[in-house]
C-alpha cells in the first residue's frame, strides 16, 4: 500500500483480472517483448486470498497481464466509486517488463521492484497485450509459484496528469501513477493516504547545476478532501522505493541566525519535485487546495500559481487543518532566486479557514504579496521558516500577515526584505506571541513603515532583531474615529528585542511607536509623555500611550547607579542608546519602578560592554502588561579618575628610573595616561601611565618638574611631582691597545690614550700591573710605554689608569718577542713499547725549535719521517725474544737534541694441533666416549662442543661423552680445542657418529609352539633376538634385555596428556582373561581401570619405545593381550575412541581387544619405527615391515598359515 515495492505490508485483493498469452516467438537477444499475434488463453481472477491458477500450461513460454483496473482499493469515503481509484504497479516477478528510471524497458532478472510498470508513462489498458503496462513473462518447464504482483494507490510515478487529459473515462480516473491521480484515489479511499514519489522516468528539468523533476500543471488539481493525507515530493529510487534520490543535494537557502539569541532556522534542501503553476486557463489556479483535518505537504516546490497551498474553504471551515514543511514556495531552484514575475507566486501560504494550521521550516520568497496569510480565526504556528521580498509587488504586503487570525505563536523565523511590514498581526482580536525572529530591512515601500504592528488584545513580542528598516520597530496600533477589529491595542509586552538601524519615515523613526488616534494604524513617532504621573495613560493611543519613565544614570566603579520615576510597580528595561539616532540598540538592565513611582538601584556589577556604553535610555511595562515607547537617550554621568601625587623622585646618572604611578577610574571606564615637562628621552606607557628614563653625563644635578594626566569617561585629572637626578662619578676610559711585535735587543713604543668621561674631567695617572717582563716601563703621566725584550716569548700586561678618587678603567697589552737567532730544540721521545714478532711498531718523535729528524740507531729495516719525525719498524718473524733501541737526533737552528726508545719483542703465539678424530657408529640409547688428543705450548687448553647432538658433552681433559645416543641417523660434531695464548687461537676438529638399531628377528608363528632363533651382526656389536612361545611353553633361549634408560622431557603441544586404562576385567587363572599392571614404582599412577594425567615434561620418546614417567610401559598377559595403537600418522587414522596428540606418538590401551596374545595390533606405526612389548616369557620386536597396509581391516582369527596376521 505505501509504494516501498515490499510485499511485507501487501494485502491480497480479490477479482483482479489475469490474461494469459502464448508467447510465440523468442525476440533473443533481443529484449523479449509481447506481440499482437501472441493468443490468448485464459482470463484469470483472482481468489479471496489474491492468488490466481493457470492449470493448463504446457511447455513453453507465457506472457501474463495484470489489469490494474480491476483492483479494488478496499474502504472508500461516502460518495466515492472504485472507478476512482487506480492503482500503480510498484512489485513483479523475475520477467517482468519494467520501466527503467533514466528511459527505456528491461527485463527484469529477478523478483523484486517494478515501479511504473512497462513504460513508466501513459496508463494501462490490459484488454490488448500490447497495450498493457503490468506484463511479465513465464517458462512453463516446471510448476511457477508466486508469480506475485504488487501495486499501490499512493505511488506517483510519472510527471504526466497537469493537463486535463482523461485516459479512463469512467469514474474520475485521469491517468495513472500520476499526482492528481493520488490525490484523486487518497479522497476516495478512507483512511490515511501517504503519497511515495518514485520516479520511473528521468528529471526533465535542470539549472545552475542541478536537475529535479518538474510537472507543469494547467488544469487544477483536485482538492484534498480527505483527511491525514500527506503531500510528499521526497523521490525515492525507481529500483529500490525504500532509498531516496537526491539529484540536487543544494540547499535553497543558507541556514540563517535569528532573533536576538541568533538562534537557526535550519535550511531546505532543493525539493525533487517542482509543481509549475501555468494559470493561462485557469487564472486563480492554486498548487494545493486542501479541504480535509491533518493535511501534510512536504520536501515539494511550488511555482506559478495564485496561491502555493491555501487551506480552508472559508470562515464558516472549522476542520481543515494542514502541516506545510520543507517546501520551496517561489523559488527559481536553477538560481535559488526570484523566477520573475510571470512564475511568481501571489501568495504563499493562505489560511482561509479551518482548524490548525502550521507552517515548518520552509523557504518563502519572491512572492507578489504576503509570505503566509492567516485569515482563519484558528490556532497557527509559524516557525523557522526564511520568507524572502515577500510583497515583491504589492507594498503594503507583508512577510507574515496575521488578518484577524486566533491565538498562535509567530517564532525564530528570518523575514528579509519586506517593503512593508516583516510581521503584522492586523485586525487581530486575540493574544500572539513573536519571538525570536529577525525582520531585516522593512518599510521601505513607504506604505507599511513598521517592522511589527500588533493589534488585539495580551501579545507579546520579544526577543526579535529588527534592523535595516524605515520608520517604527514595533508599532502598537491606537483606535480610530470608527473602531475596528482589534483596535486599539492593549496589554502588548515589548520587551528583550535589538533594534539595528531604523530610518525616519514619514513621522520620523521609533523603537516602540504607541500610535495615537490620529492615525490609528500607520506610525506617528514618538510621543512625549503627558507629565501628569509615572503612567501618563491616554485613551485612543496603543498600550494606553503608557508614558516612558525619566531615568538618570551614574557609573560607580563596575556598576550603573540608576534613579529616575516610572508608573508605580512597572518594570523598567534600561538600554544602550544611541545619541546620534536617539534610539536604543540592545537591552542592558531591567529594574523596577517603586511603589511611590520613584526609581533608585544600584545594578550587581555589569559587563565591560555595558560599562563601556556613554548613553541610555528605558521603556516600562506596568502591571497590565502594557508596554510604553522608549524615552529620551540620556547621557550616562561618570565619576572621575583617581589619580595619587608620586611625590619628590630622584634619579642617578647612567642608572634606568622606572615610575608606576597609582590612579583609576571609579566607573571602571578604560583611562589613558599622558605627561609634560618630561625630560628629554623619558617615555610613559598609555595604558599604564609607567615611565621610563636612563639619565645621561649631562643630566647630572638637573631637576625636572614632571605633570601626569589620567583620562577616563572624558574626564582628565592631573598631579605634578619634581624629579631630580644626582651625579654619579664614572671610572676613566682607555682606548683598546692594538697587539704589537717587538725583537730581542730592539726597544718598542706604545702610546696608550684615556679620557674622564666626567664633567669636568680630571688628569690620569698611568700604570703597568700583571706579570711585566724585564725591560717595559710606561710613562706614569702620559701613558707610553717603552719597552726593550731580553728574550723571545709573548708577553701580555694590564695598562692601569687611575683617578684621585681612585676610580680606574684598564686594558691588556699583548706584545710577541721573537729572537733572531731562537732558542735549541728540545726532543721528547715515546714511552717504552713491547711488541710481538712479525708485526710493525711505529714511535712518534716529537721536538720543539727543530727543522729535521734523524735515525741515528735502529734494527735492520728501520726508517724515519725526518718532517714529523715518526720512526716505523716491521719486526721480522724470528726476533722474538730480543730488546732494540732506537735513538733519533731533532736538529734546529738553534742546535740539536737527540733521545732513545726502548721495543722488547715477544716471541708470536700459534693454534693448537690436534690428531684427527675417525666417524663412529653406534647403537640407540648405548653410551660413546671419545678422546680428543691436542698439544700446544700455550696450557691449559680448553675444549669446546661446536656442533653436536643434545647431550653430547667434552671434559676440560678432552674427553667427549655421549650418554643415550639417539635418534636414529648421522650426527654432525665439531669439537673445538683453544690454547691460553695471547692472542688465544684454536683448532676445530670434526667427525661423524652413525646411531643405528639392533639386529630384529623375525615375528613369532603361530603354529605348532616351536621358537626360531636368528642372530645378525652389526657394525658395533651383536644382538640376538628371540621370538615368543605361548603360555605353557618353554622358550629355548632368553634373549637378554635391557630396559633404556630414562629420556629427557620432550615438549608437547597440548598442556598434558590424558591416558585412559581400561576395565579389562578381574585376573583370573583361567584361560580368556588379560590381566594389566604399570610396573616401575611410579608413584600415584593407576594400576585398576580409571585414568589418569600425564604432565607433559615426564613424557619421553625413544624410537617407538614407549616410557611413562621414565619407566617402559609393560603388557603382561595370560592367554590373551590387549592391543596397542602408538606413532599415530598425519592421515589421522587412529580409532575414534583414541585421543590425538598432533605432535608426539603415545600410547593408548584398547579394552575391546579379543585377538589371541600373539595377535598384536599396531597403527599408524611409522617406517622404520618398531615397539618393543614385554611378557612373561620375553620381548617382542614389531616393526613396519611386519604389519599390514595402514588400512587394511585386521579380523580376530588366526592365519590358515600359521603365520601372525599382523
Amino acid at each position: 500500500p505505501n509504494g516501498d515495492a515490499d510485499l511485507a505490508d501487501s494485502t491480497a485483493v480479490a477479482g483482479v483480472t489475469v490474461r494469459v498469452y502464448r508467447d510465440l516467438a523468442s525476440d533473443a537477444p533481443a529484449l523479449e517483448t509481447p506481440d499482437a499475434a501472441d493468443p490468448l488463453l485464459a482470463t484469470l481472477t483472482t481468489d479471496a486470498t489474491g492468488r490466481w491458477t493457470f492449470a493448463n500450461a504446457t511447455t513453453g513460454n507465457f506472457w501474463l497481464t495484470v489489469d490494474s483496473r480491476t483492483i479494488d482499493p478496499g474502504p472508500l469515503n461516502g460518495g466515492a466509486i472504485v472507478t476512482d481509484t487506480w492503482a500503480e504497479q510498484t512489485y513483479g516477478p523475475q520477467g517482468s517488463l519494467r520501466a527503467l528510471g533514466a528511459g527505456g524497458t528491461e527485463l527484469t532478472a529477478a523478483d523484486g521492484p517494478v515501479v511504473g510498470g512497462r513504460t513508466g508513462t501513459g496508463s494501462d489498458t490490459a484488454t490488448a497485450l500490447v497495450t498493457a503496462e503490468h506484463v511479465f513473462r513465464a517458462e512453463a518447464v516446471a510448476p511457477r509459484l508466486d508469480l506475485d504482483t504488487a501495486f499501490s494507490f499512493n505511488v506517483v510515478t510519472n510527471l504526466e496528469g497537469g493537463d486535463a487529459t482523461d485516459l479512463a473515462p469512467e469514474g474520475t480516473r485521469t491517468v495513472q501513477g500520476t499526482m492528481r491521480q493520488f490525490v484523486q484515489n487518497s479522497n476516495a479511499i478512507a483512511g490515511p493516504n501517504v503519497m511515495r514519489f518514485v520516479p520511473a522516468v528521468p528529471t526533465n528539468a535542470s539549472g545552475g547545476g542541478h536537475n529535479w523533476w518538474q510537472l507543469i500543471v494547467s488544469s487544477g488539481l483536485p482538492a484534498i478532501t480527505d483527511a491525514a493525507t500527506t503531500i510528499d515530493g521526497d523521490a525515492r529510487q525507481w529500483n529500490s522505493p525504500v532509498n531516496g534520490v537526491d539529484p540536487t543535494a543544494t540547499s535553497i537557502l543558507p541556514d540563517a541566525a535569528t532573533g536576538a539569541s541568533a538562534l537557526p532556522t535550519g535550511t531546505v534542501d532543493i525539493p525533487e519535485l517542482l509543481l509549475w503553476g501555468d494559470r493561462t486557463t485557469e487564472p486563480t489556479m492554486d498548487g494545493f487546495n486542501v479541504r480535509a483535518p491533518n493535511a501534510t505537504i512536504e520536501d515539494i516546490a511550488l511555482l506559478g500559481f495564485l496561491d502555493g497551498i491555501e487551506v480552508g474553504v472559508d470562515g464558516a471551515d472549522t476542520t481543515s487543518s494542514a502541516t506545510v514543511t520543507s517546501a520551496a514556495l517561489g523559488f527559481d531552484l536553477g538560481t535559488q532566486g526570484d523566477p520573475g514575475t510571470n512564475n511568481r507566486l501571489t501568495r504563499g501560504v493562505r489560511f482561509v479557514g479551518g482548524q490548525q494550521l502550521t507552517v515548518l521550516q520552509n523557504t518563502i520568497g519572491f512572492i507578489k504579496e504576503n509570505g503566509v496569510l492567516v485569515e482563519a480565526d484558528r490556532p497557527f504556528t509559524i516557525e523557522r521558516n526564511q520568507i524572502v521580498q515577500a510583497g515583491i509587488e504589492s507594498a503594503p504586503a507583508d512577510g507574515i500577515t496575521i488578518l484577524g487570525g486566533g491565538a498562535g505563536t509567530i517564532t525564530r523565523n528570518n523575514v528579509v526584505g519586506t517593503p512593508g511590514a516583516g510581521i503584522d498581526l492586523a485586525q487581530t482580536t486575540n493574544s500572539i506571541t513573536v519571538t525570536d525572529n529577525t525582520v531585516d530591512g522593512f518599510g521601505t515601500g513607504g506604505a507599511d513603515e513598521f517592522g511589527i504592528r500588533v493589534y488585539g488584545i495580551g501579545s507579546a513580542v520579544a526577543d526579535n532583531l529588527l534592523a535595516n528598516g524605515v520608520g517604527s520597530g514595533v508599532a502598537v496600533v491606537g483606535v480610530g474615529a470608527v473602531p475596528g477589529p482589534g483596535q486599539p491595542a492593549s496589554q502588548v509586552s515589548i520587551s528583550g528585542n535589538v533594534y539595528g538601524t531604523i530610518a525616519g519615515g514619514v513621522n520620523g523613526a521609533a523603537a516602540i511607536d504607541l500610535i495615537g488616534p490620529s492615525a490609528p494604524e500607520l506610525p506617528d513617532g514618538p510621543t512625549a509623555n503627558d507629565g501628569i504621573d509615572g503612567c501618563g495613560v491616554t485613551a485612543g493611543y496603543g498600550n494606553q500611550g503608557l508614558d516612558s519613565p525619566v531615568i538618570s544614570i551614574d557609573v560607580i566603579a563596575s556598576t550603573w547607579h540608576i534613579t529616575g520615576t516610572g508608573c508605580p510597580n512597572s518594570a523598567v528595561e534600561v538600554y544602550l542608546g544611541d545619541s546620534g539616532t536617539g534610539l536604543p540598540t540592545s537591552p542592558a538592565y531591567v529594574t523596577s519602578v517603586q511603589a511611590d513611582g520613584t526609581i533608585d538601584e544600584t545594578t550587581p556589577p555589569l559587563s565591560a560592554a555595558v560599562l563601556a556604553a556613554t548613553h541610555a535610555t528605558a521603556s516600562q511595562t506596568d502591571t497590565t502588561g502594557s508596554t510604553s515607547e522608549f524615552g529620551p537617550v540620556v547621557a550616562i554621568a561618570a565619576l572621575p579618575p583617581v589619580l595619587t601625587n608620586p611625590g619628590p623622585q630622584s634619579a642617578t646618572e647612567f642608572v634606568p628610573f622606572t615610575l608606576n604611578p597609582v590612579g583609576s577610574d571609579p566607573d571602571s571606564s578604560p583611562v589613558v595616561w599622558s605627561a609634560t615637562g618630561m625630560p628629554t628621552g623619558m617615555t610613559i606607557d598609555s595604558s599604564t601611565g609607567a615611565l621610563a628614563w636612563t639619565p645621561g653625563e649631562t643630566d647630572g644635578g638637573t631637576s625636572h618638574s614632571i605633570t601626569l594626566e589620567l583620562t577616563g569617561g572624558g574626564v582628565t585629572v592631573t598631579e605634578t611631582f619634581v624629579l631630580t637626578v644626582v651625579e654619579d662619578d664614572q671610572p676613566p676610559v682607555v682606548a683598546p691597545i692594538p697587539p704589537a711585535a717587538a725583537v730581542v735587543g730592539s726597544t718598542t713604543t706604545q702610546p696608550v690614550s684615556g679620557s674622564d668621561p666626567d664633567i669636568p674631567a680630571v688628569a690620569l695617572s698611568w700604570s703597568l700591573q700583571g706579570t711585566v717582563p724585564a725591560g717595559m716601563s710606561i710613562d706614569p703621566a702620559l701613558g707610553t710605554i717603552s719597552f726593550t725584550p731580553t728574550a723571545a716569548g709573548t708577553f701580555t700586561v694590564q695598562v692601569v689608569a687611575s683617578q684621585p678618587n681612585l676610580l680606574s678603567g684598564s686594558q691588556n697589552w699583548t706584545v710577541t718577542v721573537t729572537d733572531p737567532v731562537g732558542p735549541p730544540p728540545v726532543l721528547t721521545p715515546p714511552a717504552d713499547a713491547t711488541i710481538i714478532e712479525g708485526t710493525t711498531v711505529t714511535l712518534p718523535f716529537t721536538a720543539t725549535n727543530t727543522t729535521s729528524f734523524t735515525l741515528l740507531s735502529a734494527p735492520l729495516g728501520a726508517s724515519i719521517d725526518p718532517l714529523t719525525g715518526v720512526v716505523t719498524w716491521p719486526s721480522p718473524i724470528g726476533s722474538g725474544g730480543t730488546t732494540e733501541i732506537f735513538t733519533v737526533q731533532a736538529s734546529g737552528s738553534g742546535g740539536t737534541d737527540s733521545g732513545s726508545v726502548t721495543v722488547t719483542v715477544d716471541v708470536a703465539n700459534a693454534p693448537p694441533a690436534v690428531d684427527p678424530v675417525s666417524d663412529r657408529t653406534v647403537l640407540i640409547d648405548d653410551r660413546i666416549v671419545i678422546p680428543i688428543t691436542a698439544s700446544d705450548p700455550d696450557t691449559p687448553l680448553n675444549y669446546t662442543v661446536l656442533v653436536g647432538p643434545t647431550g653430547m658433552t667434552v671434559s676440560s681433559a678432552g674427553v667427549v661423552t655421549w650418554d643415550d645416543a639417539g635418534p636414529v641417523g648421522v650426527q654432525n660434531v665439531t669439537i673445538r680445542v683453544s690454547d691460553s695464548g695471547s692472542p688465544a687461537l684454536s683448532t676445530d676438529v670434526s667427525f661423524t657418529i652413525r646411531v643405528t638399531l639392533p639386529v630384529v628377528t623375525s615375528p613369532p608363528t603361530t603354529g605348532g609352539g616351536t621358537t626360531s632363533t636368528s642372530t645378525s651382526t652389526s657394525t658395533t656389536a651383536p644382538t640376538t633376538t628371540t621370538t615368543t612361545t605361548p603360555p605353557g611353553t618353554t622358550p629355548t633361549t632368553s634373549p637378554p634385555t635391557t630396559d633404556p634408560p630414562t629420556r629427557p622431557s620432550l615438549p608437547v603441544d597440548e598442556p598434558s596428556l590424558d591416558v585412559a586404562v581400561p576395565d579389562l576385567g578381574p585376573p583370573t587363572s583361567g584361560p580368556g582373561e588379560p590381566t594389566l599392571s604399570i610396573t616401575g614404582g611410579i608413584s600415584g599412577l593407576l594400576s585398576v581401570p580409571g585414568s589418569f594425567r600425564i604432565p607433559p615434561t615426564t613424557i619421553g620418546l625413544a624410537g617407538a619405545w614407549i616410557f611413562v614417567l621414565g619407566v617402559p610401559l609393560v603388557l603382561w598377559e595370560r592367554k590373551r593381550a590387549v592391543s596397542v595403537v602408538t606413532g599415530i600418522d598425519s592421515d589421522s587414522t587412529l580409532p575414534a575412541f583414541a585421543t590425538r596428540n598432533s605432535t608426539y606418538p603415545f600410547a593408548y590401551l584398547r579394552a575391546d581387544a579379543s585377538m589371541l596374545w600373539s595377535r598384536y595390533r599396531f597403527m599408524g606405526l611409522g617406517e622404520g619405527q618398531r615397539v618393543k612389548v614385554e611378557s612373561p616369557v620375553g620381548p617382542v620386536w614389531v616393526e613396519r615391515r611386519h604389519l599390514w597396509p595402514l588400512h587394511h581391516q585386521i579380523s580376530d582369527r588366526e592365519s590358515p598359515s600359521g603365520e601372525p596376521d599382523s
